[in-house]
């Protein structure tokens, strides 16, 4: 396989889909006491109602359904303002979903105009949740919910960002585990082990620069538990992505270094570990596509070199040269609002032969 064969896949899937929306975030005032706000909290709470007072340190809000609370500045992970062209997806108590534009609310009652039953009145104590949602999320009345897991494809990384608070744990052949927490808007911390003898690092960057557009980049380390085996992985890489959370190109581009065993020859045929840094870089490109409100299609493919010797006796490795070797893929993420599972199957090319082999992942977003 070569270049061609990977890019192929990743463009026909994203060509293949416009490129919906995100929803905006909007700034607020805190002498706002006439609009409508959504709050998000760190914790996740999330509050519907009108601001009644703030300062810089909290606001004093009116909750549709918690009544007045004081809720702390620094403890909000976003605030947004319902305007009047917004759509909005009602959750009522008993678990039915309203979609539409809410007209007006006070202290007793919410107005939404839908599109297939016209104007409703609800009363505020049968609301549970509002949330604020793009009207490209609505399909033939049919909500697409946020893809969980945006900021990654089945392994490789896009520049697409996690928020300060946001991240996730992932689980891949049950003995690969891993965490991701975004430390600002725009750099998140993570690392995981494999059970029982390896772990990894994995900081990352990431920024929108204009719509649709966002670059990034970060470090993936691993190294082994034990001294017995004391491999080790280094690879420091730049993204760019065009797209969204639902529909995404990435190409990653990376240099990376290898601690590897290193023989002697004779007399005396003992080795040592040294790290070695690459001499050729190494990429992916990926792509990620929603068929449905709870499927997209993935493709992730890898371009890396391997030093290939061919003096066949182990402790002559002074003999090398580089080739470039391939890993093309195709999977579905099935998701909820919270999960997804990963389903797919990679292709490596060795020696001009290709075999395939299955890959299962569990995320968990918190």
């Amino acid at each position: 396989m070569n270049l061609k064969c990977c890019l192929f896949p990743v463009l026909l899937l994203v060509l293949s889909f416009p490129l919906n929306g995100q929803i905006k975030e909007n700034s607020f005032d805190r002498s706002d006491t006439v609009s409508t706000f959504i709050i998000e909290m760190m914790d996740n709470t999330s509050l519907t109602g009108k601001i009644l007072s703030g300062n810089e340190n909290e606001l004093i809000f009116a909750d549709i359904t918690l009544g007045k609370v004081n809720v702390p500045i620094a403890k909000i992970k976003k605030i947004q303002r319902i305007s009047g062209d917004q759509n909005c997806m009602i959750t009522t108590i008993n678990g039915k979903t309203i979609i539409g534009i809410i007209v007006s609310q006070d202290d007793k009652e919410i107005i939404i105009k839908t599109e297939s039953l016209g104007t409703l009145s609800l009363s505020n104590a049968l609301v549970r949740d509002i949330k604020l949602i793009e009207k490209e999320q609505v399909k033939e009345g049919v909500y697409y919910f946020e893809n969980p897991h945006p900021t990654r494809y089945l392994f490789g990384p896009s520049a697409i960002p996690l928020k300060k608070g946001e991240g996730y744990y992932q689980n891949a052949y049950l003995v690969i585990n891993g965490v991701q927490v975004g430390t600002s808007d725009n750099f998140s911390f993570g690392g995981g082990m494999v059970i029982p003898f390896a772990f990894f690092i994995s900081p990352k960057f990431g920024f929108r620069v204009a719509n649709n557009f966002y670059l990034g980049g970060g470090i993936f380390v691993v190294g082994t538990l034990t001294s017995a085996s004391p491999f080790g992985l280094g690879i420091a890489y730049g993204s760019f992505t065009y797209g969204n959370k639902e529909n995404s190109f990435t190409f990653n581009a990376g240099w990376g270094a290898l601690k590897e065993e290193i023989f002697s020859g004779p007399p005396y045929y003992t080795s040592e570990y040294h790290w070695e840094i690459a001499q050729k870089p190494m990429f992916s490109i990926s792509g990620m596509a929603r068929l449905a409100p709870k499927l997209s299609l993935i493709t992730e493919n890898w371009i890396f070199a391997t030093k290939e010797h061919p003096n066949t006796m182990y402790y002559d490795r002074s003999d090398y040269f580089y080739k470039y070797r391939s890993v093309v893929s195709f999977g579905l993420r099935i998701m909820g609002e919270k999960n997804s599972f990963d389903l797919a199957a990679a292709f490596p090319s060795i020696d001009g032969e290709t075999f395939g082999i299955p890959y299962i992942d569990y995320v968990f977003r918190f």
